[in-house]
């Protein structure tokens, strides 16, 4: 069945606009219906507050359901007197259920100008019947509240396909629709929708049975149950079995189910069969923007026709066609025959447009059919946005990295194009890093860097080794230690300190990764390409950021680097930190005059006037921390005085902060236990695994104590992942024990 009730564009614009409706302070509105407000008796004072209750759905309709997938918006309105009083502004309203979550957490919010406070109001899982309860604290003549009784249950959900805009309602696509080949595959894809007929944005579960899954003549990938957001395609392939498969999907804990029909050629020993060999490359880019060596605007696609053993067979009519032709995609050759190996190719085109698609291939005489892998068009560089660095190999916290060499971290960049594709295999990522060495490159797909072991990377990644080397500062008089901690706001004394003590900073090593690519753009009209006035993100010339402040410091923090007595300042600021001369000019550029896109998807007729196709050095950081060993400290902090102490006192709450000189936190994985003596009781966890912790500032744990009878202590132990020990302890006051011989 189609649902033709409204477009998915539409009912996404009718969400949209409810979302937007949650998030604003405040609202028109209000509602009648038993229980929705609240009064005190009219005595004639105009100093009378009324409180209205209203819960509204996402077409802004009054309601008292409230679903487990989207949430709903509550207006509770406060006038003087009764319902029609004059809107009363400023006053705190509080809102609270006995069966759903209220947001913002605190539960409260401020009247506008119509006299209306707004909150959202969400499932947290639990169906049922209850309460929400709206009261303003400040009326005059006290607490005044209003009631609502509301329902939560399981969101209506159905599980189908979209073609086009239409929803197709228990059934699921499946592509190729011909004859599948045996051991061939088909694509399955289904969307879930909720009662409005936008995608369902909860993460549900669907299962797939037929006869020849349940028998493991089929398999699917991903396997069941199946996570889904939405919308998903799997791949079904048909291993044994023949004839017509029939495919139920079931939604899990819903009634809801779908079905597809996979046609699957037989099995004898005269069957001939289709298999997809390869596609080079899997990525092409946009039409007029390759340049024939790492972006390449045609692929290659390899088939392979056998009999049903697998022998190749030659002389074999294949026709092929396409998924989709969006923005000019197009075939070379639409038949080929089979070469003595069996292989038959055709080139696809790319065209104006960035999608996916398939190539179908098809025995001409028999009309087995069969599909190549997912292929894509795509921009074929790198975005911005797209860039990032992960740590691999123990954390971003080396072990004694500060006075131990040859400590080693793999890094790895992965890029992603203005489309989330992966970048194509060939493009280069250059390292450079402030203290320890780095592999100077790696390439996308192809090769890691010289320091890596391992094999081929995963296309759109590579990976490079960093190793210590004893760090050098630049000038150690100007380095801040926990001895420079006294103005920390935590405990206001020396010490380990929760909080950034500021440049320069010991044994912090950025290391940043760059490569050619495009700067970000907001597409606000999606036609993929760069619209003179819309929004992008101006780079200038990447740098190794030392003092992470995101500025190049050198030409843009400004310190008097002329002046001998401010040299200091000029070194601590990051003043001697490198930049990456892009246009060679032997100056630091921000490309600001004027700013201009930079980037693939500048049209050629856009090209030096409002925007530019040259490329640009997209860029990341990470910052890996030199630990040192020999160093750990500890300092105990009074929570609530804000001051360093040296005992606890029981009742109170307490934080043990753990650093080494630098204030740098112990490395990942490292164990932290606390125990205490004598007739000291912990309240607190005994036991801490310090994560994996980037920010500036020592690692802290709290310690809570109590306890009756003589002073005792309580003794906090680290055992570091890098092997080192520490132990510090600490003075526990406990209560003093009654008097046996006192009276009572």
């Amino acid at each position: 069945m189609i649902t033709r009730l409204a477009t998915f564009n539409g009912r996404l614009a009718i969400l949209f606009a409810f979302m937007i409706g949650l998030a604003a302070c405040g609202g028109g509105g209000g509602g009648d219906g038993e229980n929705s407000g609240g009064f005190l008796p009219d005595d004639n004072s105009d100093n009378i507050y009324y409180v209205d209750v209203v819960l509204l759905d996402a077409l802004g309709e009054p309601t008292n359901t409230v679903t487990t997938i989207r949430p709903n918006r509550l207006e509770i309105t406060v006038t003087k007197k009764n319902k029609n009083g004059a809107p009363i502004a400023g006053v705190v309203v509080r809102a609270a259920s006995s069966i759903a979550t209220i947001d913002p957490e605190q539960g409260s919010g401020l009247t506008n100008a119509d006299g209306v406070a707004t909150f959202r109001v969400q499932s947290d899982g639990t169906l049922g019947a209850g309460t929400i309860t709206a009261s303003v604290d400040d009326a005059p003549a006290g607490t005044e509240s209003g009631v609502i009784n509301i329902q939560v249950v399981k969101a209506n959900l159905r599980l189908g396909y979209f073609e086009g805009t239409d929803f197709i309602d228990g059934m699921i696509d499946v592509q190729p629709k011909e004859t599948l080949s045996p051991g061939g595959t088909a694509y399955l894809t289904f969307s879930i929708v909720d009662e409005f007929g936008a995608l369902a944005p909860t993460d549900e579960q669907v299962k797939l049975a037929s006869e020849c899954i349940g028998a493991n003549f089929a398999t699917l990938n991903p396997a069941n149950p199946i996570s889904i957001t939405g919308q998903a395609t799997v791949a079904y392939t048909a291993n044994g079995c023949e004839g017509d498969d029939i495919i139920t999907g079931t939604l899990v804990d819903t009634p809801s189910q779908a079905t597809a029909t996979v046609s699957i050629a037989p099995l004898s020993s005269t069957a001939e069969r289709i298999v997809p060999v390869s596609a080079d490359p899997p990525v092409i880019v946009l039409k007029g923007t390759g340049d024939g060596v790492t972006r390449k605007e045609t692929t290659t696609v390899k088939f392979r026709v056998t009999d049903a053993t697998g022998r190749p067979i030659p002389n074999v009519d294949v026709a092929f066609d396409l998924s989709t032709r969006v923005g000019g995609l197009s075939l070379g050759d639409t038949e080929d025959t089979s070469d003595i190996n069996g292989d038959v190719t055709t080139t696809v085109s790319s065209g104006d447009a960035p999608t996916r698609f398939l190539v179908f291939a098809t025995l001409v005489d028999s009309g087995i059919s069969n599909t190549s892998e997912p292929l894509a068009v795509s921009t074929g560089v790198p975005e911005q946005r797209g860039i990032s660095l992960s740590i691999g190999g123990g954390g971003n916290v080396i072990e004694n990295g500060f006075n131990d060499a040859g400590v080693e971290r793999l890094i790895t960049v992965r890029m992603l194009d203005k489309f989330g594709a992966p970048a194509p295999n060939g493009t280069r990522a250059l390292f450079d890093t402030e203290y320890g060495d780095v592999d100077l490159s790696c390439v996308l797909g192809v090769a890691n860097g010289s320091g890596v072991s391992a094999g081929t990377p995963d296309t759109g990644e590579c990976t490079v080794l960093w190793t210590s080397e004893k760090p050098q500062p630049a000038d150690p008089d100007l380095v801040k230690t926990i001895n420079d901690a006294a103005n920390c706001s935590s405990h206001n004394g020396t010490g380990p300190c929760p909080e950034d003590l500021g440049s320069l900073r010991g044994g912090r090593s950025t290391v940043s990764v760059r490569a050619e690519g495009d700067e970000w753009f907001n597409d606000a009209n999606n036609n993929n390409q760069y619209d003179e006035g819309e929004e992008f993100e101006n780079l200038p010339e990447a740098f190794t950021d030392y003092n992470e402040d995101s500025l190049y410091t050198p030409a843009y923090s400004n310190p008097d680097c002329g002046s001998a007595t401010s040299l200091a300042d000029c070194k601590a600021a990051g003043a001697d930190e490198p930049f990456f001369d892009l246009n060679d000019n032997g100056l630091y550029n921000k490309f600001n005059n004027p700013e201009q896109y930079n980037g693939i998807l500048c049209p050629p007729e856009g090209d030096k006037v409002f925007c530019s196709r040259s490329l640009v050095d997209v860029r990341a950081d990470a910052v890996l921390i030199l630990s040192d060993a020999t160093s750990w400290d500890a300092a105990l902090a009074d929570v609530a005085a804000r001051t360093k102490v040296s005992s606890t006192t029981w009742g109170r709450n307490y934080m043990v902060y753990i650093s080494d000189q630098y204030n740098n936190p112990p490395p990942a994985g490292s164990r932290i236990t606390v125990t205490p003596t004598g007739d000291c009781e912990l309240l607190s966890p005994s036991s801490f695994e310090v994560p994996n912790k980037v920010t500036p500032g020592a690692f802290g744990l709290e310690l809570k104590t109590d306890g009756e009878g003589e002073l005792s202590d309580v003794r906090v132990s680290m055992n570091s992942s890098d092997g080192s020990s520490f132990t510090r302890t600490f003075g526990c006051k406990v209560r003093t024990p009654p008097d046996p011989n006192e009276r009572l």
